[in-house]
């Protein structure tokens, strides 16, 4: 963590991060409902079994690690000396015979300083002190949770779907339906001076996911959130898709993005404007899938929400079905006649699952479903999908 890093040890965990900085930040754990952590404080939450550590380097989950021979080694080692160990001050008789706690916290530290090395790739990033410090006004710089959680909620207002996560739900007689349930993240304070932002874990389904973020940022935010939010949304998927990820029929918003760039890059047709985007975007990103969407995803959100039209019409239609415009934005495009035609799919789309949606929640909880009046009748899943349609 370069200087800052002189405060991080486990003896003085308490020291992370200073006392006047934490009074300067007028911290609270939840804001808009996003859970704002400091370094200090998701260290502890992991320690206390509060939230769930992230994977290793390698990929590989906690729960594997532990199971593997590696681990169970590793375990062993942390058994001997645990008697001299001292975590923080007046917690060693708490957490005397939790060795998973320990090791949670270790693999938990690992995934963070390797982060934060991504984060401040640059040498200068790493000093506080820097010409690069000098040069800006420490306000400017200065991520908090206010700034953060503003700069989310401006994308969350064109890709209202942004984080919300496949979900099969099964109704009382075994019935099945795929709903999307919306699971903000953990957003996890950083002290290092970067020009990155990370997702680094993304569980399945319901967990919530990780956003490490620098308390100072260099650089344009909103261009390096939108590409971590990019990423984000192309890792969620994959993950929800499993196997069937790059599946034409199966794979969602992943399949279909492929089987388009595909179909272009062996394509003749088409305007002559998006095949060189496309030769160029394959020649920056040396073909990565996931770089070239990042790219279209900021066209998308940034470009196309206010009728700037830089995708064609068969992306156009791929991105409508499965990151739509909220209804304001919609609505203001509709008077646009290029996008009339994928706003009426959309909109007959979602009339359907709705009408679905109430029938069966009528059948199955004897009571009509209405928006912002659920008194708890109906399961979670089924509200907030209720929500997210009427959107």
């Amino acid at each position: 963590f370069g200087i800052v890093e002189n405060y991080i040890t486990r003896e003085f965990l308490d020291s992370i991060i200073p006392i006047n900085i934490k009074n300067f930040f007028h911290f609270t754990h939840e804001f808009n409902h996003y859970q704002f952590f400091y370094l200090s404080e998701w260290l502890r939450a992991i320690i206390f079994e509060q939230a769930d550590p992230g994977p290793l380097l390698s990929g590989i989950t906690y729960q594997k690690f532990i199971n593997s021979k590696q681990g169970k080694d590793y375990i062993e080692k942390k058994k001997e000396e645990l008697q001299n160990y001292t975590l923080i001050k007046g917690l060693k008789q708490k957490i005397e015979n939790k060795i998973d706690a320990i090791i949670k916290f270790e693999l938990e530290f690992e995934m963070i300083v390797s982060s934060a090395k991504s984060m401040s790739s640059k040498k200068n990033f790493i000093f506080p002190n820097s010409n690069l410090m000098m040069n800006a006004k420490p306000e400017d710089l200065l991520l908090i949770k206010e700034k953060v959680s503003r700069s989310i909620n401006e994308v969350r207002k064109i890709d209202f779907m942004l984080f919300c996560r496949e979900y099969i739900f099964r109704y009382p007689d075994g019935s099945s339906g795929i709903f999307y349930v919306e699971v903000l993240p953990n957003i996890v304070f950083l002290p290092i001076v970067g020009n990155k932002i990370i997702f680094s874990d993304i569980p399945p389904k319901f967990g919530r996911s990780k956003l490490f973020i620098p308390i100072f940022f260099v650089g344009n935010l909103k261009i390096k959130l939108l590409e971590a939010l990019a990423i984000f949304r192309w890792d969620c998927c994959k993950i929800d898709k499993g196997v069937f990820w790059l599946d034409y029929e199966k794979g969602g918003l992943t399949g279909k993005f492929n089987n388009y760039i595909s179909s272009k890059k062996k394509s003749s047709g088409g305007s002559i404007k998006q095949r060189n985007m496309i030769k160029d975007l394959m020649r920056k990103t040396g073909g990565n899938i996931k770089k070239i969407f990042t790219s279209y995803y900021q066209k998308w959100v940034s470009y196309e929400s206010e009728g700037r039209q830089l995708v064609d019409d068969p992306l156009r239609m791929i991105f409508m079905r499965y990151m739509p415009f909220s209804k304001s934005y919609r609505d203001q495009l509709y008077k646009n006649p290029t996008y009339q035609k994928f706003i009426n799919v959309y909109n007959k789309s979602t009339k359907d699952k709705l009408n679905i949606l109430k029938r069966k929640a009528a059948i199955h909880y004897k009571q009509e479903i209405r928006l912002f009046e659920n008194d708890d009748t109906f399961p979670y899943p089924i509200y907030s999908y209720f929500r997210i349609l009427n959107s």
